[in-house]
């Protein structure tokens, strides 16, 4: 077994260089994770830190500061909520942890969906950020998938920075990892999808999603200090040791 200072060490190296290491990076996505609460972001430090948004939506609105809805002029973003119910609109699924209990329901709070007033709901979202104070466009941009439209389809993202290009390339994932064919919606298949792009990112936007949770957007996930790095590492130890 290592000894004390050698897995300190070990650890140390391992999660320093695992959660934040963005050095010489220009575009990152982090694959889909399961989601039940913001405790499950990996952009959760920088949520306690206050450089990363999070909307939740559950005052029915999109209002933290430097997005807006950018469904276009035939379409409108809105929360399940917000509306009234229409016709074609599955049951709400929002992120479980949003009604204050963990307990595999997702039909308590709010989440967001895209609707064209002619026709009804869409299948896809998008947010259009702007530039802050200092006239910085987010680096950071995630959302939590929580109903797709068609699970033998893939959900396809769009991320585009200022050059107006989209940074994701292959940013798509395939539903049928992740949902069974009768739970399209379940918190049990709710996955986290994020991305960084160093030039900044003015446009967010996915296809074949129905429903969607728990934006999140800024500028920076904090650096671990090394007094929590030395407790992970001490637990560790000490864990193994039982």
């Amino acid at each position: 077994m290592k000894s004390f200072p050698s897995l300190l060490l070990s650890l140390v190296l391992i999660a320093a260089g695992s959660l934040t290491s963005l050095s010489g990076a220009t575009f990152r996505m982090w694959h889909p994770t399961p989601y039940r609460s913001a405790l499950d972001s990996p952009f959760y430090e920088g949520i306690q830190g206050g450089i990363i948004f999070l909307e939740d939506f559950e005052d029915g609105l999109l209002n933290t500061p430097f997005v807006r809805d950018g469904a276009g002029p035939l379409a409108f973003g809105t929360t399940y909520r917000s509306l009234i119910t229409p016709t074609g609109v599955s049951p709400i699924s929002n992120v479980d942890g949003d009604d204050g209990i963990f307990d595999f329901q997702g039909s308590q709070g709010d989440s967001w969906i895209t609707v064209r007033s002619d026709t009804g709901p869409l299948e896809y979202f998008e947010f259009e950020f702007e530039p802050n104070e200092d006239g910085q466009y987010p680096l950071f941009a995630g959302i939590v998938v929580t109903e797709v439209s068609d699970i033998f389809e893939e959900v396809e993202f769009g991320v585009y920075g200022e050059s107006g290009l989209n940074l994701a390339g292959s940013g798509e994932f395939d539903p049928r990892l992740w949902f069974d064919m009768n739970l399209s919606g379940d918190v049990e298949t709710h996955r986290f999808i994020g991305f960084y792009a160093e030039e900044g990112i003015r446009r967010f936007r996915a296809t074949n999603t129905l429903q969607v949770d728990h934006l999140q957007y800024g500028y920076g996930i904090p650096e671990p200090s090394v007094t929590a790095l030395m407790a992970l590492a001490a637990f560790a130890f000490f864990h193994r040791r039982r």
